[in-house]
């Protein structure tokens, strides 16, 4: 059942937790308030109680979620071994993820917005989604301006390891091991200790 099975969740952490789940493995458009639910194995009217607002509001709240694990995951990695080391633990952590589901899930962030168009529901995810990016920007950016990187090379950079561990998880998805995070790591590793 994946995230969304775990036994010491309330019944609205498990509907995010569906949701998360539901995007990484099957995108936007397949995750509706019904699916979560069922995934959930909580009761359809539940869903209406803890998320008035319907799908919209599940969508946002997963991927909040989702921006804010990963940011832990992230601050630990760089707080206990350095921006080097720790940048290749994250990378290492998200590879897990894909691995531990067959390399069926995704990044929920990159599968919303592929889906994402004009309408008015679809531009508040990519607000959302744009939000999670610019946290873990901030947070890789300061990792590497401690490490006396300008805030101008540390700002790019960031985005670049983004950049790479997203079309890392796209790479692997497709191809069904774990070598483009590995290329990726050593890639990172050698242009971030250039640098610094």
């Amino acid at each position: 059942m994946g995230l969304a099975a775990e036994s010491k969740l309330n019944t609205r952490q498990r509907l995010i937790f569906a949701v998360l789940d539901l995007l990484r493995t099957q995108g936007l458009a397949a995750t509706s308030v019904r699916e979560a639910a069922k995934h959930a194995q909580t009761p359809l009217g539940s869903t209406y109680h803890y998320f008035p607002d319907g799908k919209p509001q599940m969508v946002k709240e997963a991927l909040l979620l989702s921006g804010n694990i990963a940011l832990e995951q992230l601050d630990k990695a760089l707080n206990q071994h350095g921006t080097p080391e720790g940048i290749a633990i994250f990378i290492t952590w998200w590879g897990g993820i894909v691995q531990d589901s067959s390399f069926q899930a995704g990044c929920p962030l990159m599968s919303v917005l592929m889906e994402t168009g004009n309408d008015d529901e679809k531009v508040q995810y990519v607000e959302t989604v744009k939000q999670v990016l610019n946290l873990w920007k901030q947070r890789l950016t300061q990792a590497l301006e401690q490490d006396g990187i300008s805030f101008e090379q540390a700002t790019q950079v960031s985005l670049s390891i983004i950049a790479s561990f997203e079309g890392a998880i796209l790479l692997c998805r497709a191809w069904g091991n774990l070598t483009p995070f590995q290329a990726v790591t050593a890639q990172l590793d050698v242009m971030i200790k250039n640098l610094i």
